[in-house]
């Protein structure tokens, strides 16, 4: 801390003070700042000329300075706001997308259970009414009045003629409706899922390969029942890949 002379009095005083202890006079002038009207001079911490009613244009810096300031802080705020609704708008989408993607799944394996389960049952007819086996599960449509049918194609169309069977093609084509109607919802996946979409496109493509092949029987028996086991089999793979996608 240094000492300066007061002006009035000529004592010695801290520089750091602002009047003089001995006298009470000012140490320091405040500063002067010129009217850019009226070209008279006042004090800065004034806010406009005492004389004409200019306003300070330090004053009017300082106030713009501050409120370019708040502005920014506002827009960071927003900004950040924006952000998270973004975030969470992001994360809305992407677990409504996912429920309807495990749907999906879980409905083209649920159904994919039953078609492979009725494939067998048509091959198994089909075999025991060639080879004339008896077998408690087909033996309603492979005999009749315990002698064996004609053909195969007559054992076939006893079972398709079946009240039970006829059942399972109703569930099965109700099972197809709800697939494709849950496959609409997952048209337009979030990147996070681009390539699970992918995969569940072929799953799906492979069930209703399979639909066709269990509900429209053509070609030969040993035909069939690779193209069923293929399919089966396809499904199986698939099944365990979009395993990983699984949140639980």
């Amino acid at each position: 801390m240094g000492l300066i002379k007061c002006p009035k009095c000529g004592e010695m005083v801290s520089d750091k003070a602002g009047k003089c202890l001995h006298c009470n006079a000012d140490l320091y002038s405040p500063k002067q700042v010129t009217c850019s009207d009226c070209g008279k001079d006042y004090e800065e911490s004034l806010a406009t000329c005492p004389s004409c009613g200019c306003p300070n244009p330090i004053k009017v810096k300082k106030k713009k300075k501050k409120r370019l300031i708040g502005n920014i802080i506002a827009a960071i705020i927003l900004l950040m706001m924006m952000m998270g609704d973004i975030s969470k708008f992001r994360e809305r989408k992407e677990n409504k997308y996912y429920n309807n993607f495990a749907n999906a799944v879980n409905l083209i394996t649920n159904n994919s259970a039953e078609l492979t389960k009725t494939g067998e049952l048509i091959a198994k007819t089909w075999y025991n009414a060639i080879l004339q086996i008896q077998d408690e599960e087909t033996d309603k449509y492979t005999m009749r009045g315990g002698e064996y049918v004609e053909n195969f194609n007559e054992a076939l169309e006893n079972l398709w003629t079946d009240e039970d069977f006829i059942s399972k093609g109703t569930e099965i084509n109700n099972g197809k409706s709800e697939v494709i109607a849950a496959m609409k919802k997952v048209k337009n996946p979030p990147s996070k899922y681009k390539k699970a979409n992918s995969e569940l496109k072929e799953y799906y493509e492979i069930y209703l390969k399979l639909v066709n092949e269990v509900c429209y029987v053509s070609g030969s028996y040993e035909d069939y029942v690779n193209n069923i086991n293929e399919y089966a089999n396809r499904l199986y793979e698939l099944r365990q890949k979009l395993e990983i996608y699984n949140k639980e």
